[in-house]
């Protein structure tokens, strides 16, 4: 069996504790992402890991940005100085 990887299981972290905050349970969340509640339910336990426009609807569901799902701890102010660079 593969090792898990850390962005998979902080993805999985974040979209239960968002789930959480929101009050919002698998069946809610499959029903507002438009997959089943078995699909939510691989997600989570780490089964499956969703298709990128998966992820993206699970995040427009939640009412955040996927970086907000992917990423231990935002600081768009550290994203803002790389796009600074970047010009």
């Amino acid at each position: 069996m593969l090792a898990p990887k850390p962005e998979a299981e902080m993805f999985r972290a974040n979209v239960r504790a968002r789930c959480e905050a929101l009050g919002m349970n698998q069946t809610a969340l499959a029903v507002a992402v438009g997959v089943t509640p078995a699909a939510i339910s691989q997600i989570l336990s780490g089964a499956t890991e969703p298709k990128l426009s998966t992820a993206f609807r699970i995040a427009h569901a939640l009412k955040c940005s996927i970086e907000d799902l992917v990423v231990e701890h935002f600081d768009p102010t550290l994203h803002a100085n790389v796009l600074q660079r970047a010009v």
